[in-house]
């Protein structure tokens, strides 16, 4: 909870962020709770609430995954779910999109590696796209939104 907290706070500067982490979160949340857990030293905090990245990492946990394949799955998800985007949004085709994901999985391997071997905490943690950032907040101020965040 203090870490999802943690997070919270990250997220309150930006509404629809904030709204699109909370409602994944609390969907796999759901899901988590009737998932048979092979670990099950890891218990579920009640209610079992979050944020998608503490319930993502709360789900590896209780799966037992170790934190390199934990970490290559939660970018799997993230590249799979902008590429979806890019598809509902036509800029690129389905087939197209598999292979930015190989591509962009393949680039980001080197990465995962570094970030798996070093020790960091939590007080490390930043954005890496402030612009984005700045400009996913103005979408609350959209007259038609394409998104439902």
């Amino acid at each position: 909870l203090k870490l999802d907290s943690r997070l919270q706070a990250h997220l309150a500067t930006n509404a629809a962020a904030f709204r699109a982490s909370a409602q994944q979160g609390a969907a796999l949340a759901r899901a988590l709770t009737y998932w048979p857990a092979p670990n099950s030293e890891v218990a579920l905090p009640r209610p079992l609430r979050g944020h998608l990245a503490t319930v993502f990492g709360l789900a590896a946990a209780r799966l037992g995954l170790p934190q390199d394949a934990a970490l290559q799955a939660l970018a799997h998800c993230t590249v799979r779910d902008l590429l979806s985007a890019a598809v509902r949004l036509n800029l690129v085709g389905p087939l197209h999109a598999v292979g930015l994901q190989a591509e962009i999985m393949a680039e980001l391997q080197p990465d995962l590696l570094e970030v798996t071997s070093q020790q960091r905490s939590i007080d490390d943690a930043a954005s890496s796209s402030p612009m984005v950032d700045c400009a996913q907040a103005a979408h609350d101020l959209l007259h038609a939104r394409m998104f439902l965040t």
